[in-house]
C-alpha cells in the first residue's frame, strides 16, 4: 500500500517487487484484503490528495 501511495511504479512491478510472479495474483490478493484493486486504491488516494 505504501508503494502504491508513494511511487508511480507500475502495479505489475510493485507486485513483482513484493514477491508475486504474476501481477494478477497480486491484484486478487490485494482486492481480497482491501476490497479494491491496487489501481482503485491508488486512484482513490490521488483524488483525496487534491
Amino acid at each position: 500500500m505504501e508503494m502504491l501511495a508513494e511511487t508511480d511504479e507500475a502495479i505489475q512491478d510493485i507486485g513483482r517487487n513484493i514477491g508475486y510472479d504474476q501481477s494478477l495474483t497480486f491484484i486478487r490478493v490485494f482486492k481480497k484484503h482491501t476490497g479494491e484493486t491496487p489501481g482503485q486504491y491508488r486512484k482513490k488516494l490521488r483524488s483525496e490528495s487534491k
